[in-house]
This record gives structure tokens, sequence and C-alpha cells, in this order.
């Protein structure tokens, strides 16, 4: 762990600052160990914060020029406000049990986890040729992922234990039953939850090449994208998620239903889902017990599970309600305590633990967060575009956002490559669209001759009024 800052350093130095953002993250997330060392007075030590300092150092050495061309736009707000100022005022509202200083501490720590992916997603992937190269590493990572699933799905997950020397999650969890392969496969993710989701997600965005019948192409490799495919959604099948094979199933339904009857009313109705859910839940307005009831005729114990989660969510609610515009602030305030110090509610879902953090001012500014570049993405691109050859990463990047919201719902899994490809879709989302906008001006203001065909500029040259090329245009830093 503390040998990967060097690491990281030593990739900016072989290779183009892009390339090495790329491999810091992922092979950071995908393969060291969930780990977590205190540090006073800073932000807990792990393999997704020793990634983030060590790409800041990294450009601030070897690319400093493109953090100076960094613009603060508009679409930023969300996750300024998350990161910022929610937890400084959280921390003046819970005046004297909460100083300036706790507010500032978790700013500290919030930057780390979600500001630092974002800012580098904003400053390195700025059109949709970056929106493939991001769904290309995504496969990659999760087409590395199927020995290790299947190994760990026959054996138990043991690779993390082996390696590092710990188990990173219960091992009661794992044990799945089932024939041949009984185990629910964790590779070196925080659970079986969170690898079951990324193999699911992968399986969407290969599906999206597919559909657009395009091939997935690593480097000199050329793979058949239904290859892909296939092999990651036998992949998803033995790592036994059956919330993580909900949303994928959820995510494809909307993309195959947005293509057939040509309208975005399914992507928003999905980005619609976490933020109802929250209202409802947290006014006692849906109890839950519908949901439960059609998982209790497909699965007992998953609806049993489910169970526990509402149960647990409904105490927690109560006592964020006593504080519902800034939350309760950190140090476990918002938690559930008997008499004796002990926890009466566990917190599962990522709501629900901001929710009681930071009110909803800070969850709906993380929702809002984590959505908006789904949101620009449906704006800019009538839905007949989502599935062309072009588009079609970008449409599996957005819809995987979108799912993974809806799984916050449920579990409180960390994850900021979300969050490094939230913030390249934003830039290049908005780059799109000035392109789109400034085409639209200048076609306008193009003269026509009698036949109809565009008049060339008087010099020969493309004049005032020639559209800007949208390959040119693109790839400007954000």
């Amino acid at each position: 762990m503390y040998g990967w800052l060097p690491v990281v350093l030593g990739l900016f130095l072989i290779m183009p600052p892009k390339r090495a953002v790329l491999w810091s993250f992922f092979v950071a997330w995908l393969f060291l160990p969930m780990a977590k060392y205190e540090i006073p007075k800073l932000p807990d030590y792990t393999k997704m914060s020793a990634t983030c300092f060590g790409v800041m150092l990294g450009i601030v050495i070897f690319d400093f020029g493109r953090l100076t061309m960094f613009k603060f736009k508009l679409i930023d707000l969300p996750i300024v406000f998350f990161c910022i100022v929610a937890p400084i005022a959280t921390a003046l509202s819970n005046r004297p049990d909460l100083k300036l200083y706790d507010g500032l501490s978790e700013v500290m720590a919030l930057s780390t986890a979600w500001l630092l992916p974002y800012l580098i997603g904003r400053l390195y992937f700025t059109d949709l040729k970056d929106m493939r190269t991001l769904a290309l590493c995504f496969l990659a990572g999760a087409l590395a992922y199927v020995p290790i699933c299947w190994f760990e799905a026959r054996f138990s997950p043991q690779l993390h234990r082996l390696i590092y020397g710990f188990h990173q999650h219960h091992f009661v969890h794992a044990d799945r039953g089932g024939f041949l392969f009984s185990f629910r496969p964790r590779g070196f993710m925080q659970s079986g939850l969170m690898t079951a989701t990324w193999i699911c997600s992968a399986a969407l965005i290969a599906w999206c090449f597919w559909t657009a019948r395009t091939k997935i192409q690593f480097a000199r490799w050329t793979v058949p994208a239904i290859a892909v495919l296939c092999v990651l959604g036998m992949t998803a099948l033995i790592a036994k998620g059956m919330g993580a094979l909900i949303l994928g199933f959820g995510g494809f339904a909307v993309l195959l239903l947005t293509r057939h009857i040509n309208t975005r009313v399914f992507m928003i109705a999905l980005l619609a889902v976490a933020p109802m859910f929250a209202l409802t839940r947290a006014q006692d307005v849906w109890n839950g017990d519908t949901a439960i009831a059609y998982i209790q005729a497909i699965n007992p114990d998953r609806a049993w599970s489910l169970q526990y989660r509402f149960d647990n969510d409904a105490v927690l609610v109560k006592k964020a309600m006593q504080r519902p515009v800034f939350g309760w602030g950190g140090y476990g305030r918002s938690l559930v305590r008997s008499q004796d110090g002990e926890r009466t509610a566990i917190t599962d879902g990522m709501w629900i633990l901001l929710l009681g953090k930071f009110g909803f001012a800070g969850l709906f500014a993380f929702m809002l967060a984590l959505a908006m570049p789904t949101i620009l993405f449906v704006i800019r691109y009538p839905p007949k575009m989502w599935l062309s050859s072009s588009v079609a990463p970008a449409a599996g990047l957005a819809t995987v956002l979108a799912i993974y919201q809806v799984d916050c719902l449920f579990n409180a899994m960390e994850n900021p490559l979300f969050f490094l490809i939230g913030g390249g879709m934003c830039s290049a989302m908005t780059s799109a669209m000035v392109v789109a906008r400034r085409s639209k001006v200048a076609a306008e203001r193009t003269p026509i001759d009698p036949s109809g065909q565009a008049a060339p500029s008087p010099s020969g040259s493309p004049g005032f009024g020639t559209p800007v090329s949208p390959a040119r245009s693109e790839t400007r830093p954000a």
C-alpha cells in the first residue's frame, strides 16, 4: 500500500498522463488490498486515497498545464456542495457538539473519496473516444476477474487472504450453497456484492458493444463482443449476486426499451428510482412490504435479507428525521445505540448513511452528482443514437452510473471509479453540447446560394460560418 505512491509516479514517468491515470485507478481498485490505515489529522490511507494522492502529485509534476486549464462549471456544483459545503454546514448546525474543525475533517475525507476522482475524470476524459476507452478499461478489468471469480466460486474466496494475509469481509457471507460453484467470489474488492455488481455492469457494457455491431479491441487484440458478453454473463451467474443481477437486467431492459420505443422516459424513470425511494422511505410513505412479498415468492432467504435491511432503515430514519436538513455529522452520531453503547441498527445502504450524517441536503447533492453525467447524456443524445457505434460505450457507462445509484439504496459500498467515470462523462457531454451548439449557429449563418448549396467563404478558406469539426473540438480539455 505505501509503495503504491511511487508506483503511480513511475507510471506517469513512463506513460502518457491519461494512460497512467487509467492504469493507476483500475489496477489499484481491482488488485490492491482492502485495507485502511488511520493517519492522525488526515483521511484514512486506503488504496483509493493512495491512488488519488499519487495521481494528483503526478499531474502537478508531469502535466501541470492541464490542471491550470480546468474551468469550474455549473455541473460541478452538486459534487462541490456534497464534499465541501454540506460537511461544513452540518458541523455548524450541530454546535457546540461539533466544531468547524470537524466539518473540515469530513471535507478532507469526502474530497479524497469522491471529489478527486471526479476532478481527475473531468481533466482527462473529454470526448466520446475517451468514453470508449473507459468502457474498454471497465471490460478489461472484468475479464481479468473472470478466472478469479470462477476459482473462488469453486474453492471459496481465499485469494485476498492468501496474498495479503486477511479476509476483507466476513467469510460467513461467502457460502451460498449450490452444486459445484457454491461460494460467492470477492477477488480483492470489499465484498462479493461489489464484485457481482462489477461483473454485471461490465456485461451490460459488453451488450452495448454487441448491439452496436462493433468489436471490442484491447491494444492489438480484437475480441468479438458476443464472446465477451457470454463470458461475463456466465460469470455474473456464478457470482451469486441476486441484487446485482436484478440491476443488470433492469439496465438491459431500459436500453432495450429505449432502442425500440425511441423515448428517454425509461432512463429518466431509472434515475428517479433513488430519490423517490429515499423520499418515500424517509417519510414512511412506503414500507417495502410489496417488494418483500415479491422476493419471498422467488427466494425466501433474499426476502429475509431485504426485510432485515428495511427494518434497520426504519430505526435509523427516525433518528435522522430529528435533524433532517443537515444531519448529525460524523463520529457515529447518527447511529442508534442501546444504553450500553451497542448498536441496535445496522447501516447497510449508502442513502441512510448519508441521510443520517448530512441530512437531505447532503444526500440529494450526492444523488445529483452521481446522476448528472447520465442526465447530460440523455439531454445531448437522442435515443436513436444510443446504440450507434460511436455513442454505445457512453450509453453503457451512463446506464451503469444510474444502476450504481440504485445499488447505493441497499449497499454502502464506496466505488470511486464510478465518480472518475462520472467526471469524464460530464466533460464529454458538455463538450459535445458546445460543439453541437456552435455547429448549429454556424450552419444558420452560412449563406446559401440559389442552388441550395452553402456558399464558400470569399477567401476560399473556411469562413466564420463553417461548422466546427466535432472530432477536433471534443478533444479540448474541459
